[in-house]
């Protein structure tokens, strides 16, 4: 049985990788996505929060850890956003915030196009992934109007 040791090892690599590689499914976004996006995306870094990028499904957002940290770009105004809604600035991105069950989605608010990261609470503070997306949107998504 020579040959079996090295049949277990290549198994359980395969399954090593297999369970590392795994993409996160990201919901379309549903708004207007372009070049804009696209250069969203590409400038993203490749850690958020210390969390290492992961694939993703689709071309519709980037992803970071497990669980996910989730940024998305063309997505549409939330129906929550409102003109007298608290506007968090993080490093010169204004952001809109809710609190689901188990993460905070921030919105950003005064761009070109709205820019979505969903934040899981393991990850507290929250705010450190926006600190290191920040500078990805202000290159990419002009500023509108500013955040007050």
């Amino acid at each position: 049985m020579p040959g079996r040791p090295l049949l277990i090892v290549a198994g359980l690599l395969a399954f090593v990788l297999t369970g590392c590689s795994s993409e996160v499914e990201l919901p379309e976004p549903g708004g207007s996505t372009g070049p804009m996006c696209n250069s969203v995306l590409q400038d993203a870094p490749q850690r958020v929060d210390n969390a290492e990028a992961r694939e993703t499904a689709s071309g519709a957002g980037r992803a970071w850890g497990d669980p996910a940290i989730i940024l998305q770009c063309g997505v549409p105004k939330p129906d929550a956003l409102k003109p007298t809604s608290r506007c968090a600035m993080v490093n010169g991105v204004g952001w809109f915030s809710k609190k689901t069950e188990d993460a905070y989605v921030f919105t950003t608010i005064g761009r070109e196009t709205f820019v979505r990261v969903t934040v899981p609470r393991e990850y507290e503070p929250t705010a450190d992934a926006l600190v290191d997306l920040a500078k990805t949107i202000k290159n990419n998504v002009p500023v509108v109007r500013e955040c007050v």
